[in-house]
C-alpha cells in the first residue's frame, strides 16, 4: 500500500503470455488476474498479477514435464522466487520431485495438489517481493532528481 492507503498493482510481462482462460482451472488461483492492453505499434501485450504468473508458470512447467522438455531452468527459476520467500531449496525440491512423479506416472489428477501447492507458494513469493518494490517506490517519492 502507499501513503494514499491504495494498493500497487504490480504486472507481470511474459514474451509468450497465453489468455488465462484457455488454462484449466484446477491451474488457475482463484485471485489470478490478467490484463490487456494495445502497444503503441498496435500489439496485443498480456500481462498478470503475481497468482495469475504463478498459475502460468506453473501450469507451464507440468507441461514441460509431460512432454519430457528441458523444465530444469523453470525449477530454477521458481525455486529462487520461492527461496527468497521462505521455501528452503529442499522444500522446493521435494515439491517439483512430487509433482514429476505423479505427471511421469500418467496421474496428473494426483499431482494437482502439488501444483496447487506450488501456485501457492509462487504467488506468495511473488507478492511478498513486490512489498519490498514498494517500499523501495515510496523512498524514491522523497528524493528529488536532478539530470542535466
Amino acid at each position: 500500500m502507499n501513503r494514499a492507503g491504495t494498493s500497487f498493482a504490480v504486472e507481470y510481462t511474459t514474451d509468450c503470455a497465453v489468455p488465462l482462460v484457455l488454462i484449466p482451472s484446477y491451474y488457475v488461483h482463484p485471485l489470478a488476474r490478467q490484463y490487456e492492453e494495445i502497444s503503441t505499434n498496435g500489439e496485443l501485450i498480456r500481462s498478470y498479477d503475481e497468482w495469475g504468473l504463478a498459475s502460468v508458470l506453473t501450469y507451464a512447467y507440468t507441461r514441460k514435464v509431460a512432454a519430457s522438455d528441458d523444465y530444469s531452468s523453470m525449477e530454477e527459476v521458481m525455486g529462487a522466487c520461492m527461496e527468497e520467500s521462505r521455501h528452503t531449496r529442499a522444500e522446493n525440491k521435494t515439491l517439483f520431485r512430487m509433482i514429476k512423479r505423479r505427471i511421469r506416472a500418467g496421474d496428473e489428477q494426483a499431482a494437482l495438489p502439488y501444483t496447487r501447492t506450488l501456485v501457492s507458494r509462487l504467488g506468495i513469493a511473488l507478492a511478498e517481493q513486490h512489498e519490498g518494490i514498494e517500499d523501495d517506490n515510496d523512498d524514491d517519492e522523497d528524493k528529488e532528481y536532478e539530470f542535466n
